[in-house]
């Protein structure tokens, strides 16, 4: 999951809930960005994206 540092919706805390739901899954934090990390740092969250694939649960 790509998780932005200052997301004012969504809580750290609910993060890493929700990733403990998830077998194998990783959580990354991205500074500088809210709730709309794929539009305030789009370049860091293709990168991510490209990098890590997406995978099917």
């Amino acid at each position: 999951m790509i998780w932005g540092v200052n997301d004012r919706a969504l809580s750290k805390k609910l993060a890493a809930e929700t990733k403990r739901m998830i077998p194998n899954g990783e959580l990354i934090f991205i500074d500088d960005a809210s709730h709309w990390v794929i539009h305030e740092k789009p370049r860091i969250f293709l990168t991510l994206v490209t990098k890590n694939g997406f995978k099917r649960h």
